[in-house]
């Protein structure tokens, strides 16, 4: 214990000479710290949702409905202010290889919204609008509008529901 202090504070120990290195211990611990560091956020680099974001038409949306597909459907318009926060803040989250995530931009599509609504059985009220689709169907919808920790509670969404629906899969491959 005493050479740790006189290695850490030679001055106090009274004792000249007591570190007889600072140079190579200094370097050493930041050559640690910082090797560290890289190591650490060079290996930890993660996929976000925006770089395998899908931008779908309306038949595309269609057929991964009728095929029993699980995704996550965005529906926003291009020049929607609250789209694009939402994709700012949100769509930087860790992409979960279990889900795809679409991007219908409803001005951008040739039909109109009423069609849509009775694809996805629901009513288009605003944008943006994050809905889950599980095996084909609408299951739940994200409140983009919730003003607090979005980013976190987005993420959360995203692996509840994927941990619900595995969940129920199991039970029910268990019963047959």
């Amino acid at each position: 214990m005493t050479v740790l202090f006189e290695i850490l504070l030679p001055n106090i120990s009274g004792k000249s000479g007591a570190l007889k290195y600072p140079y190579r211990f200094f370097t050493t611990i930041l050559v640690m710290i910082f090797g560290f560091a890289f190591v650490v956020s060079g290996c930890s680099k993660t996929t976000s949702i925006s770089e395998k974001l899908i931008e779908a038409d309306y038949n595309m949306a269609e057929d991964m409905m009728n095929n029993d597909e699980t995704f996550i459907l965005e529906l926003a318009l291009s020049n929607c202010h609250y789209c694009k926060e939402f994709e700012s803040e949100c769509l930087s989250v860790a992409y979960q290889d279990t889900v795809q995530y679409l991007k219908l931009t409803l001005d951008k599509i040739d039909i109109e919204i009423e069609k849509l609504e009775t694809l996805l059985n629901i009513s288009i009220d605003g944008v943006p609008m994050v809905i889950w689709i599980q095996n084909g169907m609408v299951e739940n919808e994200f409140p983009v509008d919730y003003p607090h920790e979005r980013k976190a509670l987005f993420q959360d969404w995203i692996t509840n529901n994927i941990a619900y629906f595995e969940n129920e899969r199991q039970k029910t491959s268990e019963h047959r």
